[in-house]
């Protein structure tokens, strides 16, 4: 259909209307909403996978990262877990079983090439009362590919250095 003329003007009728139900412009959403479907979803896995194999990860008071978190069921906090955390510097969402000896030429590592340090040293002692004592310097670094790195510097004996952890 072509029209004939220029169009000066524009009528929309309706017999009924509705009313516009008000959409939710919260940046988090419904906070209960949310923790609803994270257990719908957890239980949904436990019925396919098992409930052995769906567990959840709880912070854990203590400076040592390999022991700064406990796994719990999933969607319980265990006793004696951390509820609210001090501030703490970045920290990688992947910690290595066990810590990577890596080469250091000077004072920096080598994976693959030179380590650039970009943020640290972030100091941790710890564990002096128990048998896995530590005393070392932790650095957010960059290795030659571009991938961050979580890495630290023992400060006894010989002063080593290890990677610990990936960041995303």
């Amino acid at each position: 259909m072509s029209l004939v003329s220029g169009v000066v003007g524009l009528e929309l009728a309706a017999a009924e209307t509705a009313q516009i139900v008000p959409m939710n412009f919260s940046l988090f959403g419904d906070s209960s909403r949310l923790r609803e479907d994270c257990l719908n979803l957890v239980e949904r896995l436990q019925a396919r996978l098992g409930p052995e194999a769906v567990s959840g990860l709880a912070l854990y008071p203590e400076h040592r990262p390999e022991l700064a978190w406990q796994e719990v069921v999933a969607g319980e906090v265990a006793a004696g877990t951390a509820t609210s955390a001090a501030p703490l510097p970045p920290r990688p969402a992947w910690l290595l079983e066990r810590p990577r000896p890596l080469p250091g030429s000077g004072d920096l590592p080598w994976l693959d090439g030179p380590i650039s340090l970009l943020a640290g040293p972030e100091r941790i002692e710890s564990g002096w009362w128990d048998e896995a004592p530590v005393r070392r310097d932790y650095y957010l670094a960059q290795a030659a590919s571009g991938a961050r790195l979580w890495v630290y510097r023992e400060l006894a004996g010989p002063g080593r250095w290890f990677l610990h952890g990936l960041f995303a």
